[in-house]
């Protein structure tokens, strides 16, 4: 084809004047670029076919996980304790509960530990009380306001969640804390003051003002947890939630995190998750899940005698996730 169309070029151009030379020129710059888009957009095409499976998929997935989202009430309780839970029962499929009548009471200046093996659904009972979930039956309540009515603005303000693994922002100590909550310094201080970590912030270069990386190592990991707690405490919650807060630290890290939940509880409804009895040895109440319902739950020297899982934590004998890298 590419033949014909030279030969057909120089025919015409051998029997054609200048005037016709010209246009002939023109026609086939024109055919030349046409060819060029035409090709680009078969190319283009090929690889839309090509990809269309996956965005097919995509699609069905996205379906699939779509869920309506929660709807929260207006309500600005005076007290956001005792918090209760009521017959509460949660599950993922619509099938299986990974928690079943769940039956609990949680007041101020308690200290409560959530025990129990991986699965147990500890973590699903966190993330209710958090409200990134909804239960599947039951009911909650905080005060005399059932959980899901309470304003979100305001519950943001009063509960308050430090993950198992410190996340920092590009910034200063003081922006690590504040988060954009436009706190005073006396406040930032204080929550240093706290977490028992204001002489380490103290001896940094800038103190307070020293930059900060979200993988900063200025900062050893308990130094980095404890800026997470004092992140926390900065708001002054009614009700504050830890995840594994102590599962990769040292034992003087521990030791003052434990000193910092003990202090802090008085005042407010401290809930940790823990693996290690070191880090439940601080709790005032001990609550054990197995198998999505509450096998023990009361002082720790009670929940001892209740709970044979409990009593292997004691021991040194229970699983220990930081050690094996899986989660509550």
């Amino acid at each position: 084809m590419l033949a014909a169309a030279i030969g057909a070029v120089i025919f015409m151009v051998r029997s054609a004047d200048g005037n016709e030379l010209a246009s002939i020129g023109a026609v086939v710059l024109l055919l030349i670029r046409s060819m060029s888009s035409a090709q680009q957009y078969v190319a283009a095409n090929q690889r839309i076919i090509e990809q269309s499976s996956y965005a097919v998929n995509v699609t069905e997935l996205l379906s699939d996980l779509s869920v309506d989202p929660p709807s929260f009430g207006h309500q600005n309780p005076q007290r956001l304790t005792p918090l209760r839970i009521d017959d509460l029962s949660f599950s993922y499929d619509g099938l299986a509960n990974v928690l079943s009548n769940i039956n609990l009471e949680f007041q101020q200046g308690e200290l409560v530990g959530l025990a129990g093996p991986s699965g147990a659904g500890k973590s699903t009972l966190v993330e209710l009380i958090l409200r990134l979930r909804t239960p599947t039956e039951g009911r909650m309540a905080g005060g005399n306001a059932s959980w899901q009515d309470v304003e979100p603005s305001n519950f943001a303000e009063r509960v308050a969640f430090v993950p198992q693994r410190p996340v920092l922002i590009e910034g200063t100590v003081a922006e690590n804390i504040d988060m954009y909550r436009g706190l005073d310094e006396d406040r930032l201080s204080r929550a240093l003051t706290e977490a028992h970590l204001a002489e380490e912030v103290a001896a940094l270069p800038d103190g307070i003002n020293t930059r900060l990386g979200h993988d900063d190592r200025s900062l050893s990991g308990g130094q980095r947890q404890r800026l997470t707690i004092a992140r926390a405490l900065a708001g002054d919650p009614e009700i504050i939630v830890l995840d594994e807060p102590t599962s990769a630290l040292d034992t003087i890290s521990e030791i003052a995190i434990r000193k910092t939940l003990s202090e802090q509880s008085q005042n407010r409804l401290t809930i940790l998750i823990a693996h290690r009895f070191s880090t439940l040895s601080s709790c005032t109440r001990i609550v054990v899940l197995e198998h999505g319902e509450v096998r023990a739950d009361g002082h720790p020297d009670e929940v001892a005698r209740q709970s044979g899982y409990f009593r292997k934590m004691q021991h040194g004998e229970a699983e220990d996730p930081a050690l094996d890298g899986v989660e509550a």
